[in-house]
């Protein structure tokens, strides 16, 4: 916000609404106008060292932000910079000690792949007690229930990759036995 801002309007009419109360270098397509422009671009950055030559050159916004800050900073002068530091620190202590107390949640959420796994368990299990699957199938979903609260991904995986399987078999009529299972998790 403090970068200096020449405003430049090349409109011969009234300037824009919000620039037509800040000073700005008129130009035009005119080579005697160009060359005017120039020279006042010129007189400008000449004088970029001068922080008063480019006061007048502030676009509304810039001013506003200028005021405020001065007025933010008249504002905390009114006590030391060790008083007001202090004040920081008490506060982000107060924020802290907040966060500390804090009850630490006892399980974390359950990840999409482990819902996915609980909904394709609860759908084997439904099967086996309709007769659609064999019994010998109770140690391989004890399995897929272990896996899914364990954030064992990798083998929670293989087990849903095994479950897939079993699904597809029975979905095409076909019984699957425990030591038919695709994956080496057993």
């Amino acid at each position: 916000m403090d970068k200096h801002v020449v405003i430049m309007d090349g409109d011969d009419e009234r300037s824009p609404f919000d620039i037509q109360d800040q000073r700005a270098i008129k130009y035009g397509l005119m080579p005697d106008e160009i060359e005017e422009a120039v020279q006042q671009l010129r007189a400008k950055a000449a004088s970029a060292g001068l922080p008063s030559a480019f006061k007048d050159m502030m676009n509304p916004v810039a001013s506003a932000f200028q005021r405020w800050t001065t007025h933010q900073r008249m504002e905390s002068e009114k006590g030391t910079p060790e008083q007001l530091i202090l004040q920081v620190v008490e506060r982000l202590e107060t924020k802290i000690e907040s966060i500390d107390r804090r009850p630490v949640p006892q399980k974390s959420l359950q990840t999409a792949t482990e819902v996915e796994a609980s909904s394709m368990l609860g759908f084997l299990e439904d099967q086996m007690q309709a007769g659609k699957l064999r019994t010998s199938l109770r140690p391989f979903l004890a399995v897929g229930s272990q896996t899914i609260g364990s954030g064992d991904s990798l083998k929670l995986r293989e087990w849903m990759q095994d479950a897939m399987y079993v699904i597809k078999q029975a979905e095409n009529g076909k019984y699957v036995d425990f030591d038919d299972l695709p994956s080496q998790l057993f």
